[in-house]
Order: C-alpha cells, then sequence, then structure tokens
C-alpha cells in the first residue's frame, strides 16, 4: 500500500461578507440614428400612438419623430423585463395589445394588464410556437367575420383565427379605437366585396401552417424581426382595371357585432377608388412595404427596402413622414 499523505493544517477561511448580489446594469438604448440594432416589435395602439420595441427600452412614435420622455423602460410600463418577441394589437373596437415573450403572453386594454395574465402561448394561441420573432393582425374581412393573425418564427409562419369577438354591448362600453375606425368610417355593404378581397376569406380552422415566409410574402427575406399592420389606401380605379367597381346599395344600417357602430359611407366618388391595405416588415434595420392582398412587396421610388431611421425616426435633414 502506498504512503498516506501527511495532513497539515487546514487552510483558514476567509470570513464571508454578506453582501448583496450586484444587479447587472440596465442596456443603455442606443442611437436610433446610427445603429443597426433591429427591433423587437412594433404596433399602434387603440390611441393611434405608434410603439417601437427594442431591447430594454420603448419608444413612441408620432408623424415627426419619437415623442419626448422616450425611450422608457418597459419593465417600468408593460410589467414585464425587456427585450420582448412580438407584439399585436387587435382591430376590432376593444383593441386590446398583447405582447409575447419565450412561452407567455400578456393582454392590456386601455394600457392597463388584464388580470389573470400572463398567460401560455400554447394555451391561449393553440399550434402557435413559443419564442416567436414577430406577429400580424389584421381586420375581419366581413362585418361577422373573425380577425387574424399571422406569427412569425425562424423561417416559418402560422395564421391564427381569432375564436372570440367582441359582442355589441363590449363595444359600446368600450373607447373608441382610432385604428379601427379607420375602417368603420368608410365600410358599408358596397365594398364588402373588396375587404373580402383584400383580407381574404378565413379558414374555419383555428391555426393553419407552418409555410415558409419566401413562398407566401414575396420580395421579403426569409425572416423577420418584427411586423404591422399600415395604412388602408384607395387608389383610383382606370379603364382596365381588374377588379370591378362595387355597386352601390341603398343604406342601411350594420346590425353586425363586428363594427359595433353604424358604418358611414363616403360621398359617390369614393366608388371611383379601390382601396389597398398595406403592412410592414422590419428586417434589422430596414422596412419593407408589402400589399397585404397580393403579399409582394409595393413598387415604389425609392425602392424597398427602406431605412427605420430614416424614414420613421426621422435622422434626415428632411422631415419626412414614413408611408
Amino acid at each position: 500500500p502506498g504512503l498516506e499523505p501527511e495532513l497539515g493544517l487546514e487552510p483558514e477561511l476567509e470570513p464571508e461578507l454578506d453582501l448583496e448580489p450586484e444587479l447587472e446594469p440596465e442596456q443603455e438604448p442606443v442611437n436610433l440614428c446610427t445603429s443597426e440594432e433591429s427591433f423587437d416589435a412594433f404596433t399602434d395602439l387603440k390611441n393611434g400612438s405608434i410603439f417601437a420595441f427594442q431591447g430594454d427600452y420603448y419608444y413612441e412614435l408620432d408623424k415627426f419623430s419619437v415623442v419626448s420622455e422616450h425611450p422608457r423602460l418597459i419593465s417600468d410600463v408593460w410589467g414585464m423585463p425587456g427585450p420582448i418577441d412580438a407584439a399585436l394589437t387587435r382591430v376590432n373596437c376593444e383593441g386590446k395589445t398583447y405582447i409575447f415573450k419565450n412561452d407567455s403572453y400578456w393582454r392590456f386594454n386601455n394600457g392597463i394588464l388584464e388580470d389573470g395574465f400572463p398567460k401560455l402561448i400554447k394555451d391561449g394561441f393553440p399550434g402557435i410556437p413559443s419564442n416567436i420573432d414577430a406577429a400580424l393582425a389584421v381586420p375581419a374581412s366581413s362585418i361577422d367575420g373573425n380577425e387574424r393573425v399571422y406569427f412569425f418564427k425562424g423561417a416559418f409562419y402560422w395564421e391564427y383565427l381569432f375564436q372570440n369577438q367582441p359582442t355589441q354591448q363590449d363595444c359600446a362600453a368600450s373607447s373608441t379605437s382610432i385604428p379601427f375606425s379607420r375602417y368603420t368610417n368608410i365600410m358599408d355593404d358596397s365594398f364588402e366585396n373588396f375587404f373580402l378581397s383584400i383580407f381574404g376569406v378565413p379558414s374555419r380552422e383555428r391555426t393553419r401552417g407552418p409555410y415558409t415566409i419566401r413562398r407566401g410574402w414575396r420580395g421579403i427575406p426569409g425572416s423577420v424581426d418584427s411586423a404591422m399592420i399600415g395604412k388602408l389606401y384607395f387608389i383610383r380605379q382606370f379603364p382596365g382595371t381588374r377588379r370591378k367597381k362595387p355597386k352601390k346599395h341603398s343604406r342601411r344600417k350594420q346590425r353586425g357585432r363586428w363594427w359595433g357602430q353604424q358604418s358611414s359611407s363616403q360621398d359617390a366618388d369614393l366608388y371611383s377608388l379601390l382601396p389597398s391595405q398595406s403592412v410592414y416588415f422590419f428586417v434589422r434595420d430596414k422596412y419593407y412595404r408589402v400589399d397585404l392582398e397580393s403579399k409582394r412587396v409595393a413598387h415604389a421610388r425609392p425602392s424597398y427596402p427602406r431605412s427605420i431611421a430614416r424614414y420613421w425616426f426621422k435622422c434626415a435633414d428632411q422631415m419626412l413622414m414614413h408611408e
């Protein structure tokens, strides 16, 4: 047998210091005009404000630039630490906002977190994966239809159909949703076919997919960082246009629960215009405008992609308004 090692004196232990662990310093906001860092989410809230989320912070935008007193910490206002994964605001009379992070989501009504949240994505959105990259909410295609949301992760996307819609009583008790009113102010019977064409007739399936982004949305890269519904344009109809002008019907009160109010018809000149819905996709420091009906990148000059800093944060000599 080998020799036992010699036993020496045990080393003196250093006294333990009763110190609280240091918290990691919060990430400083980046320079929006020079950074190439991507944005985690863009969404327009019920009051019409546009919010951009990046890292630990979020920014409120108006038509000129970032609103004063921004950026602000996400944790100070929204109740969870940044960064988040995605955000969306439903395009209906209530206009509730959803924030997604990891395997959970939070729901806000007029900026106030609702009871019972956060919840698991797999429970609230069955068939949708965790850790999504982006979410894009679109309105229903008819008065009694259901809204949809597209979820994006990696090279794929899913289409989800909301099952529960607000009732007329819910709409009457809710304050006005500015993004939703843009549709109610021009919607009536004669435009219903156009809205069906733009927003599509959803499948009865609650969740569909996954589909590849490159095949489903032509002209944008294979993955995206964030997405947001854009403006509803009206394009004047020219001879030879494929889409036919809608027939004028007698005006009647809409009773569907989708709108929650009587829609107002426009002057006869409006019937010579064709509605076109745009959506935005954000990839690193650039963005794309896409026509929702064709799901193709819009043709414009300058062409897309364009600089987020220049067109959304006005980092240029000229005060440009984003499309």
